[in-house]
C-alpha cells in the first residue's frame, strides 16, 4: 500500500487516507478480513446467477465473463474504492467497489486507487454509503451488492436472506419494505440518519413477526393471525398492516432530518404496542378480510394511516399535527348561453 496522503470528506464529515495498490493486492486484503468467503459473497448481488439459477443464472454467468469485465475495467479508472480499517479487529472492510472486486472474472493488474475510513461510526457508515451510492438514482436499487454485503460485515445485517425462509426466491422480500421506507427519497432519508441501523433491524423484526389481531363482534369471538403462506405474498392484508407503518416511520425520519429534531429509536415493543390496541381491532379485523390489493390498500389509508402518523410522533417523542380536512370543492351551476347554441 502506497500512501498518497490525506484528505477530507465533506460529506461525511471526516478524514481518510488516500493510497495507491495492486489491484490483487487490494483484493487479497478484502478477502482476508470478511467474516465470509470469496464464494459466499455472490448471494448479496441480486443480479447473479445465485438467484433464480436456470437460464437467467447462465446469462449472468456469460456476463462475469464478457459484458461485467469491461464494466469493471471502466470502474477500475474512473472510481475509487472505498474501505474502512476497523484497528480493534486489525481488518479492512468493503464499503464500496463489490461489482469491481466480485462481480466479473476478470483478471485485472494495474494499480488502483484506494479510500480508507478509519474506524468509523455508524453515523460515518451511512453517510459515506449514501454517498457513494446516490449516483445509482431513487429506489433500493442503492442497496444491492456493496451496500448489503458491508451492512452485514459491519453491523451483522442481513438483508440478502428472505423473510419466507427462501434465499433463492426473488432476492429480498425486504426490498419491497425498504422501497416503502425510502418512498423514492432514499438520499433524504439516509444521509445524516442516526436511526438507519436501527430501522433496518426493526424492519426485518417486523416482517419476521406474526400478527395476530381480535375478531369480536356479537356473533364470534375469536383471534386472526397470518400463516406461512400469507408471508409470501407482499400485497396479502397482513403485510400492508406492516408496511403502513413502515412507510410513516421512513416519513418521520425525513423530517427529523429536516428540521433537525432528535432522531429517536423505536423499539419492537412500541411497534407491537400499536397493533394490540383494541380500539383499532375492528380495523385490523377487516383489513385481513379483504382480498384485491387495492381495495385494502385504500381502507389501510382512510382509517389507518393517521392513527399510525399519531402513535408515531408520539412515541418518538414529536408534537403531532394532524391533517386538515380537505375542503370539498363546490361546482357551479350551469347555463347555457345564446353564444353556446
Amino acid at each position: 500500500m502506497n500512501k498518497l496522503g490525506t484528505l477530507y470528506d465533506s460529506v461525511a464529515k471526516m478524514d481518510y487516507s488516500l493510497y495507491a495498490m495492486p489491484y490483487q493486492e487490494l483484493k487479497t486484503l478484502v478477502v482476508s478480513g470478511m467474516t465470509l468467503s470469496e464464494e459466499q459473497v455472490i448471494r448479496f448481488d441480486s443480479q447473479s446467477e445465485f438467484f433464480r439459477p436456470d437460464s437467467r443464472g447462465e446469462r449472468a454467468l456469460e456476463m462475469k465473463k464478457t459484458t461485467r469485465i469491461r464494466h469493471a475495467e471502466i470502474g477500475l479508472e474512473q472510481m475509487p474504492f472505498i474501505l474502512s480499517y476497523q484497528s480493534e479487529k486489525e481488518r479492512y472492510v468493503l464499503l464500496d467497489g463489490f461489482n469491481r472486486l466480485f462481480g466479473s472474472h476478470g483478471t485485472f493488474t494495474q494499480d488502483v486507487l484506494v479510500k480508507v475510513y478509519e474506524d468509523i461510526t455508524p453515523k460515518d457508515w451511512v453517510n459515506i454509503m449514501t454517498h457513494a451510492n446516490a449516483w445509482k438514482g431513487a429506489g433500493v436499487a442503492m442497496m444491492d451488492r456493496g451496500f448489503k454485503l458491508s451492512l452485514f460485515e459491519h453491523y451483522g445485517i442481513d438483508l440478502a436472506i428472505s423473510p419466507i425462509g427462501d434465499e433463492q426466491e426473488e432476492p429480498l422480500r425486504y426490498q419491497g419494505a425498504f422501497s416503502t421506507y425510502f418512498n423514492r427519497e432514499p438520499f433524504d432519508t439516509l444521509l445524516n440518519s442516526e436511526r438507519f441501523l436501527d430501522d433496518a433491524r426493526l424492519l426485518i423484526q417486523l416482517l419476521m413477526t406474526e400478527l395476530t389481531f381480535h375478531n369480536k363482534t356479537k356473533k364470534v369471538d375469536e383471534w386472526i393471525k397470518s400463516d406461512e403462506y400469507d408471508m409470501k405474498r407482499y400485497a396479502h392484508s397482513f403485510e400492508q398492516l406492516k408496511i403502513i407503518l413502515v412507510l410513516v416511520l421512513g416519513s418521520i425520519r425525513r423530517k427529523e432530518i429536516r428540521e433537525g429534531w432528535t432522531q429517536a429509536k423505536l423499539s419492537m415493543e412500541d411497534v407491537l404496542a400499536f397493533y394490540q390496541r383494541e380500539d383499532l381491532q375492528k380495523h385490523f379485523v377487516k383489513a385481513t378480510q379483504m382480498q384485491v390489493s387495492g381495495h385494502i390498500e385504500n381502507y389501510i389509508k382512510k382509517h389507518l394511516k393517521v392513527e399510525v402518523e399519531s402513535f408515531l410522533m408520539e412515541k418518538m417523542g414529536h408534537a403531532y399535527t394532524p391533517p386538515a380536512p380537505k375542503e370539498k370543492t363546490v361546482t357551479g351551476s350551469f347555463k347555457i348561453t345564446d353564444d353556446m347554441v
